[in-house]
């Protein structure tokens, strides 16, 4: 009788082993790959009615691991010193190569009420604050699809943005990000 309770705690040690071997390497293999870095590279305006305007966002989506990833969807919020001004969202799949970067269109809706608010703020500080929060979903890996959040933001004076002026076909190039990704 004692030689089978040996033999199962054995064989039980020996499973509880292998699943914390297990777990340990997922969350080692998790731990070594660096976040997506998702950032705003251009603004367009596409359509504008009464209380709202469609632009188009070129989003630059990094892929900094070595390993290829896919992005199957993403949602997108846009801030303008703190308040959400706009949203969109983009209908992948794109799939990213290892060490590589890809720019994606998303449309984007602006609600006019919301700039609104902030107008005479902004007037008077001749700049913005502004910030993209951006939740993407990854396919693929031990744990299938997960959820990654990535934030990018920084300021922009307009200022500068007068004395540049607009591009072709009224794009207006924003600055680079300033923030951290998480």
């Amino acid at each position: 009788m004692d030689s089978r309770r040996t033999a199962w705690r054995w064989a039980g040690g020996l499973m509880a082993a292998a699943i914390l071997a297990a777990g340990t390497t997922g969350c080692t293999s998790m731990g070594e790959s660096e976040p997506l870095s998702v950032s705003l590279v251009n603004l367009q305006a596409a359509d504008s009615t009464l209380f709202e305007t469609s632009m188009i966002a070129k989003l630059r989506i990094t892929n900094p691991n070595p390993d290829p990833l896919e992005v199957s969807g993403a949602y997108f919020k846009l801030y303008l010193d703190h308040d959400k001004v706009g949203d969109g969202t983009y209908q992948g799949p794109v799939t990213l190569a290892g060490l590589s970067s890809e720019v994606v269109e998303v449309p984007f809706h602006v609600s006019h009420v919301s700039v609104l608010r902030q107008a005479f703020s902004i007037m008077e500080d001749e700049a913005v604050t502004w910030a993209l929060k951006t939740v993407v979903w990854v396919e693929g890996g031990m744990f299938g699809r997960r959820k990654v959040k990535i934030v990018d933001s920084g300021r922009i004076d307009f200022n500068d943005v007068l004395e540049s002026g607009p591009r072709a076909g009224g794009t207006v190039v924003l600055p680079e990000g300033g923030g951290d990704r998480p």
